[in-house]
């Protein structure tokens, strides 16, 4: 795994998912002791919700001085100029999450004036979520009773929960209905596909999916991305980053054949390309402005990965001169947040330019790269639900009893202590008809 990218994986083997304190421990059983209160705990939080007296003040959101939110649902002061207000603004952009169809497979569709759907209709049209519903009916909820008890990736969720889109309504306030919804999302999927298990850069997916679905269409479409041939976004986060590789490796070769120049200034100035990974993870999420981000998205589900490479060209070709004339420090500031704050263009602009590249890689027949040898799942998919609650239960309770009350430091203690309340989990989330008590 290229080291600049290996903070994105999370797993329960690395030293930033697990506490300080564990990774001081060499007893294996202490070790699991730990994580485990860790995650009772954690999920104890959820569990209460928002109005928890324990929330620590800096996970708090103040809102003062942010009493207005645009039409995408964010926050922003009251001296904010809301650039869609404009009347030539209004006239040019329709929302953008009713952009098309998604079954008419035109290009009028990048502009949203073919057809004015919801986004809940388009998103779950093109991921067929009420097909995988109905041949897994209650699946999610299943997994989720499961993840709640033995997800190794509980606390690094937990973490990313906390500070994914905190400037957004529906996720600022600490533990409320929507930060639930994602952390349940993120934890079921977590023990569904143990290959990839959890990542950073899935938090703000399913974020965008919860917006505009409820927790288990999103699960489901979240799933369809992972596997579904136009998309296959499970070589992105499986271990080893294989599509992410692979894509860069033929961004590149079009990068040099299209556009020369910008390919002779990043190669002057040293300019690594891991700058993709966070346009390609999260699909230019939070890499260009909202607004322009959702009608990327919205031909993304419907096109794929050739969306993904289109983009990334697209920009060099936009801002080619401003590109050609940056140093190693000035270009990552630029497409780190200089895009994301003025993307310089329109969206419609944008878009139009991007329908103009794709199709030429799509002529040249450079729209994708090279087909992989193994980038699909190749462990089976929720394998956790072979085990029945009972057993998990059993198993969980035997790892609680090796607590001792001199096990854990003074500050530890008091912390285990507030998590001691019985806290019934909802029905929802213990299939097989049980009921759990976090701390016994």
């Amino acid at each position: 795994m290229p080291p600049e990218r290996a903070h994105l994986r999370r797993g329960p083997n690395s030293t930033s998912s697990s506490s300080t304190t564990c990774s001081m421990i060499s007893d294996p059983g202490e070790i699991e002791l730990r994580e485990q209160l860790e995650r009772d705990k954690i999920v104890a939080m959820y569990d209460r919700g928002p109005d928890n007296p324990h929330i620590a003040n800096w996970e708090r959101s103040e809102w003062e001085g942010f009493k207005r939110t645009d039409r995408f649902g964010f926050v922003q002061r009251d001296n904010f100029v809301f650039a869609q207000e404009t009347p030539k603004r209004k006239s040019q952009d329709v929302m953008p999450l009713s952009v098309s169809s998604f079954s008419l497979v035109k290009w009028k569709n990048w502009f949203g004036k073919a057809c004015q759907t919801n986004s809940e209709f388009a998103y779950g049209r093109s991921c067929s979520i009420s097909m995988l519903s109905r041949l897994h009916t209650g699946k999610e909820s299943e997994l989720l009773a499961r993840a709640r008890l033995i997800s190794k990736h509980v606390k690094q969720i937990d973490l990313d929960v906390g500070r994914t889109y905190r400037h957004h309504a529906a996720f600022r306030r600490r533990y409320d209905v929507k930060q639930q919804s994602l952390f349940n999302l993120l934890v079921a999927y977590s023990v569904f596909n143990t290959e990839i298990g959890y990542c950073q850069g899935m938090s703000q997916i399913g974020a965008l999916l919860l917006m505009f679905l409820d927790e288990e269409d999103a699960f489901w479409c979240l799933h369809s991305l992972m596997i579904s041939p136009r998309h296959t976004m499970h070589g992105f986060f499986v271990t080893g980053f294989p599509k992410l590789q692979r894509f860069e490796s033929h961004f590149r070769k079009i990068l040099k054949h299209y556009k020369p120049k910008v390919y002779d200034a990043l190669e002057k100035e040293a300019i690594p390309y891991f700058f993709v990974t966070k346009w390609w993870f999260g699909c230019f999420l939070d890499r260009v402005p909202f607004p322009l981000a959702l009608r990327i998205w919205d031909v993304y589900i419907l096109y794929g990965d050739e969306v993904l490479m289109g983009m990334a060209l697209n920009i060099m070709d936009m801002h080619e001169k401003t590109i050609r004339n940056l140093s190693l420090e000035k270009f990552m500031e630029f497409v780190q947040s200089g895009l994301a704050n003025d993307f310089g263009f329109t969206d419609d602009e944008a878009i139009q330019s991007l329908r103009n590249i794709v199709y030429k890689l799509k002529k040249d027949r450079k729209n994708r790269p090279a087909p992989p040898e193994k980038e699909e799942p190749l462990e089976p998919l929720g394998a956790v639900l072979e085990e029945t609650m009972m057993d998990i239960h059993e198993r969980v309770h035997e790892v609680r009893l090796r607590q001792a009350p001199d096990s854990c430091s003074s500050n530890e203690a008091n912390d285990l202590d507030e998590s001691k309340e019985q806290i019934i989990v909802p029905d929802r989330c213990c299939g097989d008809g049980f009921r759990e008590r976090l701390i016994v």
